[in-house]
């Protein structure tokens, strides 16, 4: 064998090896690309995950202010049998003047 056709082997073999590592290299990328999607996927749910929770919880602590309104209501009735407290809730739930009344 010739020094030329050793090299011309090498040339070829360094082509495979180049290809092999330029194929890997787009499944890698491609890879990259698949997670990119993936992540900002998830990332979209979260933020849907977020926005429901946040409504959820502002929607509980609604109810649960309108829950404690009334049980302050039927406590002061009961503390106070003689007096009559009413409550009526607001739009922004505040809870007006307990109106009190001497029977």
């Amino acid at each position: 064998m010739t020094p030329i056709t050793l090299l011309q082997m090498e040339i070829e073999e360094l082509k495979e090896k180049n290809n092999s590592l330029t194929q890997e290299v787009q499944s890698a990328q491609h890879q990259r690309e698949e997670l990119e999607r993936e992540n900002n996927s998830l990332k979209e749910q979260q933020s849907g995950w977020q926005e429901r929770f946040a409504g959820a919880a502002w929607s509980y602590g609604r109810s649960l202010i309108l829950v404690i309104f009334h049980v302050m209501a039927a406590l002061a009735a009961c503390v106070h049998p003689s007096h009559i407290v009413a409550y009526a809730p607001g739009d922004s739930l505040t809870c007006r003047l307990a109106l009190t009344r001497n029977l």
